[in-house]
């Protein structure tokens, strides 16, 4: 024997899961595609940061640090005409580290006396007899015909110079300008390295002396010899003394005498300006190598890397000079680094084909204009992003606001200055390139995200759009998950209300079928022979058919209700005859619970109206007999029930309503409306001591609504109940409804 399964009832579990698991998977796999956009964003900024800052490293790298020198006098003179800068600050040093150009040279001539020793009896003679003339000054023939005779003896070529200048001065002296001119060229000429005993070039001496006659003599002739300005102050830079600078002053101040349309002597001074300043910047460079530790080897006059790679030195400018030396890991000179002399200065080293090396410098602002010129005409730096450019271990400001970072930086590098300037938090370093490839980067760029907000704007629309996506759908679905827990729950509740309907209805009819059957038997049996009891019997059996008839009949338009098949037939219907009609119907029934039906009817205002309404009559009285059946059912033993028609109190009315009052233990207000659902009933008790099914104001209500009209509940606990059926009076016929 198989034991019975339980009836498990259904759970709304796993309708919920399938609910809400396919939102929530729906729902993870957005927010990680949020998430995903974001870092997809980023990544986008980082690449695009990294583009950036490889293409101006390139740029940069190429305009700064990789020169072509021409630094021949004719080019620097093509400097000078040219428009733009005119200083070109540049050193050559040797493989130990000694400047070659420009020219170097002591600032106080070392002496240098004539070797007496190197003249033969004669010559020294002759020279011992022309120096006494000239020094004594008073014959200068004498000395004049002394230096000739010494001449012609051919000494060596310091002692030469020495006479024929010794020549030009007699013969100025003597106001003999012509051959005292030729005395000086001759010097300038033939004896260009010449050197007197005080250290000083014969050569310079000679020219000075030559510019000096030139302004002095209107002579024509004079003048000439002197035309040839180029070569004189070439001379003058390319072999300089300290008596250089005094040399191309008087030229440019004889040029000024002749008003020389193109002065050559001031862009020769010039040019010996940035000489000095290169011998002033090269003399600083080699004093920070020195401080730093970096030691010219003798073998290769590169600067050896100390043990250890921390810098350590003074303050102005050593730390960015071991920046630059750093990189010097590999023989030969660094190839950028920075110069603490008036002013910070960038040297660019440029290899040329011999060992000697070229290093062009320049300022700090020149190299910042530069760099903020190739950054901002190349344009691909756009407002949110801020690029920093650091160049031999010193930071230059390149996008805008980022110039004050520095200056607002002491201690703690770049990111603690834009904190300290800014106020704000610290920017996001996106990229960074630098050059050459290597560990230590001579040249460094690093673009920033400074402006998150809008960089990120899209992204975050994005992000919005699609979590509003998100949240609606999971709001909709959360929604529906609620509207079919109450349709589950309406379900539940109604399969339970239908469960006892069934019960309530297999009650209804059993009771009666058995009173029928009992008494039928009992008269088939002829156990009955008393004939008003006989007649009792036929009077019980005729009204609990009745009572069947109704109930089945109840239970079928309730059927039909659900189904929509629900028909309506409506005609012009004499309602007081209904109601009066419908009252003799229930009289027996009233009689038996010992309830007294009352009819209220104004018969004199119902005259006046038209109270043939177009109704389904049928249908209107199988909703009042419901009205009916409930309060007697409910109406205590000795009280009434009022059934009536009333009207609107105005002349035209438009509603007709029918009315059922009883003095029952009446219904609470919360429950007006659950009292018209299927299969209510209330309380157990109630279930208990009334009969019915559920379902009679369920179809009252449908009854009523198809007619076009309403149906209201006035109650209270202990006040009894009142129904009305409000109808519109309508004088043209209405079609068939379901």
């Amino acid at each position: 024997m198989t034991r019975p399964h339980p009836n498990r009832k259904p759970r709304f579990l796993w309708q919920a899961v399938l609910i809400v698991l396919p939102v929530f998977i729906l729902a993870a796999v957005g927010l990680s595609s949020l998430r995903q956009d974001k870092l997809l964003a980023e990544q986008e900024a980082r690449e695009r940061a990294q583009q950036i800052a490889d293409e101006l490293a390139d740029k940069i790298w190429n305009e700064v640090a990789v020169l072509r020198l021409d630094l021949s006098p004719q080019n620097q003179l093509d400097r000078l005409n040219a428009p733009g800068p005119k200083n070109l600050d540049a050193f050559q040093i040797s493989v130990q580290g000694d400047l070659v150009y420009p020219p170097p040279y002591t600032p106080v001539p070392v002496p240098h006396p004539f070797e007496a020793t190197r003249l033969n009896p004669d010559q020294a003679r002759l020279w011992q007899v022309a120096r006494e003339a000239d020094f004594a000054g008073t014959n200068s023939d004498a000395a004049i015909e002394a230096y000739h005779q010494f001449v012609a003896r051919m000494p060596p070529d310091n002692f030469v110079a020495a006479a024929h200048f010794s020549l030009g001065l007699l013969l100025l002296n003597q106001s003999r300008y012509s051959a005292a001119a030729g005395a000086f060229d001759l010097v300038c000429e033939r004896y260009p390295t010449a050197t007197g005993e005080s250290g000083l070039s014969f050569a310079l001496l000679a020219q000075m002396k030559s510019i000096a006659l030139a302004m002095a003599s209107s002579n024509q002739v004079v003048s000439a010899r002197v035309s040839s300005l180029e070569t004189l102050c070439s001379n003058a830079v390319f072999r300089p003394t300290f008596l250089t600078p005094q040399l191309l002053k008087q030229a440019a101040a004889w040029e000024q005498t002749r008003s020389i349309v193109n002065p050559v002597a001031e862009r020769w001074l010039m040019i010996w300006q940035n000489h000095e300043r290169a011998r002033r910047l090269h003399a600083a460079a080699r004093l920070q190598w020195q401080s730093a530790g970096k030691l010219v080897s003798t073998g290769t006059g590169v600067p050896d890397d100390p043990p250890s790679r921390t810098p350590v030195g003074p303050a102005e400018g050593e730390k960015r000079m071991n920046a630059g030396l750093a990189s010097a890991a590999s023989p030969g000179p660094p190839r950028l680094f920075w110069i603490a002399a008036d002013e910070d200065w960038l040297a660019v080293a440029s290899r040329s084909d011999s060992s000697n090396t070229w290093y062009t410098c320049l300022r700090h602002a020149e190299v910042q204009r530069i760099v903020r010129e190739i950054t901002e005409n190349a344009g691909i730096v756009p407002s949110y992003f801020a690029v920093t450019v650091e160049l031999a271990g010193k930071d230059l400001g390149v996008s805008p606001g980022t110039q004050n970072w520095n200056a607002s930086n002491k201690n703690g590098g770049i990111l603690a200055a834009y904190t300290a300037f800014t106020g704000a938090s610290l920017p996001t370093l996106l990229a960074s390139a630098g050059k050459p490839e290597a560990a230590d980067r001579l040249l460094r760029i690093n673009a920033y995200l400074t402006d998150p907000a809008t960089f990120f704007a899209r992204q975050r629309i994005r992000t919005t759009w699609f979590g509003l996506l998100i949240g609606v759908s999971a709001s909709v679905a959360l929604a529906g998950l609620i509207t079919a827990w109450r349709a589950f729950d309406r379900q539940q509740r109604l399969a339970e209300m239908k469960t006892n309907f069934v019960s309530s209805v297999s009650h209804e009819l059993r009771a009666p079928i058995a009173s029928v059957r009992l008494m039928a038997e009992s008269l088939d049996r002829g156990k009955i022979s008393d004939a008003q009891k006989q007649a009792d019997y036929f009077r019980l059996i005729v009204q609990e058919c009745r009572r069947l008839t109704a109930l089945i009949e109840n239970v079928l338009d309730f059927s039909r209700i659900g189904q929509g098949s629900k028909q309506y037939e409506f005609e012009a219907t004499d309602l007081v005859a209904l109601v009066e009609q419908t009252l003799k119907l229930m009289e027996p029934y009233a009689t038996e619970r010992q309830v007294t039906l009352n009819v209220a009817m104004d018969r004199h205002q119902l005259s006046t109206l038209n109270a043939q309404p177009e109704i389904d009559a049928r249908a209107i009285q199988q909703a009042l007999v419901n009205l009916l059946d409930n309060a007697i059912k409910h109406a205590p033993p000795g009280t009434s029930v009022t059934a009536g028609l009333e009207s609107s109190l105005n002349s035209q009315p438009s509603t007709i309503g029918l009315f059922v009052e009883d003095h029952g233990e009446g219904i609470p207000p919360e429950e007006h409306e659950k009292i018209f659902e299927p299969f209510y009933r209330r309380g157990t008790e109630l279930r208990r001591e009334t009969r019915g099914i559920g379902i009679g104001l369920t179809i009252v209500k449908h009854i009523v609504e198809a007619h076009g009209g309403t149906v209201a509940v006035r109650s209270a606990v202990g006040q009894g109940s009142r129904f009305t059926i409000e109808l519109p009076m309508e004088e043209i016929p209405k079609p068939k409804r379901q």
